[in-house]
């Protein structure tokens, strides 16, 4: 199979209120916020991607990581995808400070893009062999 380029890389910012607060390492959170990276091809594939660093838990702070993503996204519009992981791993395209959200952003967007011009399910596409069902409980 031949690159996906992508036509655009657009980044939203988002803030959803939790039903009850979480407490992490003292700090009190009443609503999750972060970005989502939504990576369009030229053949109309979609991959979507998210990063919402948790305060008080996450390295890097949510302004920062949205400044870091927004970044990403201007250096990916245009991009030819690979189809190889090895290939993103290294890649200058995938740099990210060291922002972990970041990273797990745009590999998410990348392979979700991926999965969707392969017109498979993101576990499948990853995973031939996974299991369509998960027992649980």
């Amino acid at each position: 199979m031949a690159a996906l380029k992508i036509r655009s890389a657009e980044v939203y910012r988002y803030t959803l209120p939790l039903r009850t607060p979480l407490r992490l390492r003292g700090e009190q959170v009443g609503q999750r916020e972060g970005f989502l990276l939504k990576l369009v091809s030229d053949t109309g594939a979609v991959g979507w991607g998210d990063a919402a660093p948790l305060p008080g838990f996450s390295a890097e702070s949510r302004d920062a990581a949205g400044e870091v993503l927004l970044r990403c996204a201007r250096r990916l519009a245009g991009f030819e995808v690979p189809r190889e992981y090895s290939y993103f791993e290294g890649a200058e395209i995938a740099r990210t400070d060291d922002m972990a959200t970041v990273g797990f952003a745009g590999e998410s967007a990348w392979f979700a893009m991926l999965a969707d011009a392969a017109q498979q399910p993101l576990f499948q596409y990853l995973n031939p062999a996974a299991h369509h069902r998960i027992r649980v409980n």
